[in-house]
């Protein structure tokens, strides 16, 4: 069973040697998510967060939600639920 929230990392990939590379992970500031509109309202960004892409996250119905699905999801400004699109998924990392 999939547990809503979760997300399903990309897999890894192999360099030209058939090693695996190493996973990258971004800092807030490299994502699509530092644009948004109320980018600076949502979060309070640890400067530390690291973020992972993700194939998947996982809506409470228990649905793959997948880059390019539209999602309905809690507005951190209205009091309603309003459609939104996946443009980038990701899964948080906190570093050490």
């Amino acid at each position: 069973m999939l547990a809503a929230g979760t997300t399903k990392l990309l897999s890894l990939k192999h360099g030209e040697d058939k090693k695996i590379l190493p996973c990258v992970a971004l800092r807030w500031s490299n994502t699509a998510g530092v644009d948004a509109l109320n980018s600076a309202d949502l979060f309070d960004i640890n400067l530390n967060t690291l973020w992972n892409r993700a194939k998947y996250i996982v809506a409470q119905s228990q649905d793959q939600c997948k880059v390019g699905a539209w999602i309905y999801t809690h507005s951190p400004i209205l009091v309603s639920k309003i459609p939104a699109f996946i443009y980038s998924s990701f899964k948080i990392q906190l570093s050490h």
